[in-house]
């Protein structure tokens, strides 16, 4: 019994940079609420930030809407979120980080800067070491537009619901 007690304690908890984790969950409570799924598994979660990227390296770095990077007005802003955001994430792999995304995007929705976003989507996918797709058609679709995904895992993961998040207060014929 002790020998197992041991082990368990020597036991290390899967380690999870989130992008994003709970700091958006005012916007979108997606990513918070698995977030909270995840950790009720005994999986250590933290938000992302550059600093954390840095000076605290993880198991896995879990990405939702990399493409944000390339979203500012000033394509000048953005060619250097993009570039920063690239070095972090290959300095991550470089440690032996593991790059999961999960697509909800097959590209940006503003398109203010389409070279730039080409080059970047470029980047980041063979970075990627698996993606996740909320549907079995987003998987086909994802590995369509990415080619470079082909056979690195993939897992289809429904997107879960916000029963417990929004008040139910809306009668049927309102909803």
């Amino acid at each position: 019994m002790r020998k197992l007690a041991r082990a368990r304690s020597r036991r290390v908890r899967l380690q999870v940079l989130a992008w994003p984790a709970f700091r958006k969950s005012a916007a979108n409570p997606q990513a918070a609420l698995l977030a909270r799924e995840l950790a009720a598994l005994d999986v250590d979660v933290i938000d992302w930030t550059p600093l954390r990227a840095l000076s605290r390296p993880r198991h896995l770095w879990h990405l939702h809407y990399p493409e944000t990077v390339v979203y500012r007005r000033s394509s000048t802003a953005s060619a250097f979120e993009a570039v920063a955001f690239l070095a972090l994430l290959w300095l991550a792999r470089l440690r032996g980080v593991r790059i999961v995304w999960t697509v909800h995007d097959l590209g940006g929705n503003d398109g203010l800067h389409p070279r730039l976003e080409r080059w970047f989507w470029k980047c980041f996918i063979p970075a990627c070491d698996g993606f996740i797709c909320l549907s079995e058609r987003g998987r086909t679709m994802a590995l369509e537009r990415f080619p470079a995904l082909r056979g690195r895992p993939a897992y289809t993961v429904p997107h879960g619901h916000y029963r417990n998040v929004y008040p139910g207060t809306a009668t049927r014929e309102d909803a």
